[in-house]
């Protein structure tokens, strides 16, 4: 499924499958503190904490991080040994990611992505202010493609799909398309796939189905997954995923 319309990788009641999830996410979801804000700054340094890091460990060091340096004001003024070797402390790896989150934070204080120099299609913020969209997010330091799309949607609502491995793995199991594609298109299909205008709720619940019943061991029925009515792995017994090459344990009544 490299070319088409990604429509068609979707049930024909699509809008019940969408229902299904978002329900499922609002009824009980796993907490997290960044889950609680619309911060920008504060998604963003949730995000850069997360990559590669488990989130338990991201929990104390995101909360002790917005503690002592708790704008992206303070934290471009800081000295950028401190906020490394807060990285160090905190056993988050990757120092490099500690010198982005700090230029990033200049950035957007000295208003480089503002409306003197304006991402290239993207919203213009103002000085002091973080862009909107994926396009002027990725202007920022080590803010790539996946960043940019997070902090827009969990900042702002602004955002496209979320694609990740969790989510990568969640589409290949429950589309049969997917699943049976030479090359899938995940971005095109997950795009297809969220409702229009509600990336927040949507990138968080579908992630947080990827996390927590689609693992790489799935819990299916543990977790009341609520696309098992839908999914060609749930319906054919095979779990196996780009990131999980042979058929893995189930845990469920199948």
């Amino acid at each position: 499924m490299t070319e088409g319309d990604p429509d068609e990788c979707l049930p024909e009641d699509v809008g019940t499958v969408r229902t299904a999830l978002v329900e499922w996410y609002r009824e009980d979801h796993r907490t997290f503190p960044w889950r609680e804000t619309e911060d920008p700054y504060e998604v963003l340094v949730s995000e850069v904490m997360s990559q590669q890091t488990q989130l338990g460990r991201v929990v104390e060091a995101w909360e002790a991080l917005l503690e002592r340096w708790p704008t992206a004001a303070d934290m471009a003024a800081a000295d950028r040994a401190e906020v490394v070797g807060f990285w160090t402390d905190h056993s988050l790896g990757y120092n490099n990611r500690a010198k982005h989150l700090h230029e990033a934070a200049r950035q957007v204080t000295e208003g480089e992505v503002g409306p003197d120099r304006p991402s290239e299609g993207g919203e213009a913020a103002a000085d002091g202010e973080f862009p909107r969209d994926p396009e002027g997010l990725e202007e920022l330091m080590g803010v790539g493609p996946y960043t940019a799309n997070a902090v827009a949607s969990f900042a702002f609502d602004n955002g496209d799909a979320v694609v990740d491995t969790n989510v990568k793995r969640v589409l290949y199991r429950a589309f049969a398309e997917i699943h049976d594609a030479d090359d899938p298109d995940y971005e095109s299909v997950a795009n297809a796939l969220m409702p229009a205008g509600e990336s927040r709720i949507w990138n968080n619940a579908i992630m947080e189905l990827g996390g927590v019943a689609c693992g790489k061991k799935p819990r299916c029925d543990e977790a009341g997954c609520p696309w098992r009515e839908w999914c060609h792995a749930y319906q054919t017994g095979d779990f196996t995923a780009p990131d999980v090459p042979t058929q893995p344990a189930f845990e469920g009544s199948r």
